[in-house]
């Protein structure tokens, strides 16, 4: 199953006010459960040496909410040292995974965090990807717009003056 399938999935599983976050564990390149190696490459036994462990955390981000930033720590277990790294990463409003640092703001409809935002061309509200639409005007040109704004639009659309704008020349 892909990956981003299956955490839309799990987050799709589960409300608001859930407080659920799945880990999921990786291994650093170059460390391993058993052994650590040093530059050399000369394998280090067991019980010296170092051991890295990275997990990531997938969640939403919704407005008013702080999002943590990755967390590293560090313990010394006799003559090995541990390191726990734990990586946040938001799913956004377009089912894209990001880290925190690449949001770009909320979304005025969905209240979902998003990458990229757009700016209705009537209202100027923010927009993510998925609920933005894109008008076209009697004379051909487009507009991007909230759904409501594209709902008025099409309601108040003149097929004459496109009509007639067609048959004119203009845009087809």
């Amino acid at each position: 199953m892909n990956l981003r399938r299956f955490i839309n999935r799990i987050l799709r599983g589960r409300g608001k006010g859930s407080s659920r976050v799945y880990v999921m564990p990786e291994q650093a390149p170059g460390s391993g459960s058993d052994c650590a190696t040093e530059k050399t490459g000369e394998p280090v036994p067991p019980d010296s040496g170092h051991r890295e462990r990275r997990s990531y955390i997938f969640r939403r981000a919704y407005p008013n909410e702080l999002i943590p930033d990755d967390i590293e720590s560090w313990d010394r277990h006799g003559n090995i040292m541990e390191g726990n790294t734990v990586k946040t990463r938001i799913v956004t409003a377009s089912d894209e995974l990001v880290p925190a640092e690449e949001l770009q703001g909320i979304c005025s409809v969905c209240q979902q965090a998003d990458s990229v935002l757009l700016r209705s061309e009537i209202s100027q509200r923010s927009l993510c990807r998925h609920c933005q639409r894109v008008f076209t005007r009697p004379d051909g040109s487009e507009i991007i717009v909230s759904p409501d704004e594209y709902t008025i639009l099409w309601q108040n659309f003149d097929t004459w003056s496109a009509y007639d704008h067609r048959r004119r020349g203009g845009n087809r």
